[in-house]
Order: structure tokens, then C-alpha cells, then sequence
């Protein structure tokens, strides 16, 4: 009988080990989710104001930069342009309106759109997302200097001429990106944004445009 109690208080101080060790190992797991949470990168575009000459440029630029604590890898930057044949339809009518030459829009091949502008010529492409590459992106405490994302070029030159075809304040259409990227743990992260230009000032001349402050948000 007393053997019987001896094994039976062994088996339960075995259980009592055995919860304690799986306790352990719980709080262990638990502890490393906590700090690979803790170094979780977060991509941020930050604001940027632009003038009419820059939009006349075609090559814009916006800083992009890691506010997380841990390192972004394999950073695609895709853009894409929401309706483009309705944007193109509303700067036809305005071309038209202002019977200005040396500027037309039509679309050319499958998800190409032939471009004449005063600065710019040539077939761009709209339906596929304009991709930008970065190995890899570090937190701002570390990396000082910001990475650079390029506008598709398609946008710009269609945001600069609705601009110049406007006879005031117009409103100009969105621009969507998606970041994709992974964190430390190597978890695949999906970021969604929306560009909203907004004109913050205009000034008209006789020569047409005089000056266009333009706010990325």
C-alpha cells in the first residue's frame, strides 16, 4: 500500500514537472513573438509638396521611409492609375475646348497610351503596375537617408496637362500603391495606400500657368 502511494505521488509530481516544462517553453514562444513583434517594420510615404515646373520634369520622386524598429526585405513598390480612359476622355474634352496644339492622347497597342505633349512624347504603359525594387529598407534610427520611389511617368504627364488645360482649381484623380515586403521573421507584408494630390495654390497669367503648389498626401 505504501509503494502504491510513493508511485502515485511520483507520477503526479511528473505531471507537475511535465505542465511546468511545457509552461516554460509557452512563455519562451510567447516571448519571442513579443520581440519579433516589437521589430516590425511599418512603411511610410512622407509628404511632399511639388510645383508646376517639377510635375514639367516627368521624373518625380517621393521619400519613403521605415518608422518600424526592424528591417523591410524584398521591397516591391507597385503603382497603378485608376481610370485612365475616363482621365484621358476629360483632358480630350479640355484640349478640345481650348483648341491647344501639339497635345493628344490616344491609346495605342493593349495597355499602352500614346503621349504628345509639350514636354514629353512617346507610348507609356498604364495597365500594368509600375514596379520599384529595394533589397531592403532599414528603420529611420538607422538609416538617415531616405529612399527614393519614382511616379510613373504616365501619371505625371497626365496630372501636369489636366493641370495646364484647368481654368481654376481642378480636382486630380488618385494615385494607388501597394508595398509588399517581408519582416524579420521573413512574414510576407502587404501595405495598400492612396496618393490624394491636392492644390494648395494657383496662379494664372496671361502665358498661361504661373505657379502650382501641389501637396502629396
Amino acid at each position: 500500500m505504501m509503494y502504491q502511494i510513493l508511485s502515485l505521488a511520483g507520477l503526479v509530481s511528473s505531471f507537475g514537472s511535465l505542465f511546468a516544462g511545457i509552461g516554460a517553453c509557452l512563455g519562451v514562444f510567447q516571448t519571442k513573438k513579443q520581440r519579433e513583434a516589437s521589430y516590425h517594420p511599418e512603411l511610410v510615404l512622407l509628404r511632399q509638396t511639388l510645383k508646376y515646373s517639377d510635375l514639367r520634369t516627368s521624373f518625380i520622386h517621393i521619400p519613403i521611409s521605415n518608422i518600424g524598429l526592424g528591417a523591410a526585405k524584398n521591397v516591391d513598390v507597385k503603382w497603378s492609375i485608376p481610370d485612365v480612359p475616363g482621365l484621358v476622355d476629360d483632358l480630350n474634352k479640355r484640349i478640345a475646348k481650348s483648341k491647344k496644339s501639339g497635345v493628344s492622347f490616344t491609346f495605342g497597342r493593349p495597355g499602352f497610351l500614346n503621349i504628345e505633349s509639350t514636354f514629353c512624347r512617346g507610348a507609356f504603359p498604364f495597365v500594368q503596375p509600375a514596379i520599384q525594387q529595394f533589397d531592403y529598407i532599414l528603420p529611420l534610427a538607422v538609416q538617415q537617408e531616405f529612399n527614393m520611389v519614382e511616379m510613373p511617368i504616365t501619371y505625371v504627364v497626365l496630372v501636369s496637362e489636366l493641370i495646364g488645360l484647368s481654368d481654376n482649381e481642378c480636382s486630380i484623380p488618385p494615385l494607388n500603391l501597394t508595398l509588399e515586403y517581408l519582416d524579420i521573421g521573413n512574414v510576407k507584408k502587404v501595405k495598400n495606400l492612396k496618393i490624394n494630390p491636392k492644390i494648395k495654390m494657383m496662379v494664372k497669367g496671361e502665358g498661361g500657368i504661373f505657379d502650382v503648389s501641389l501637396e502629396l498626401s
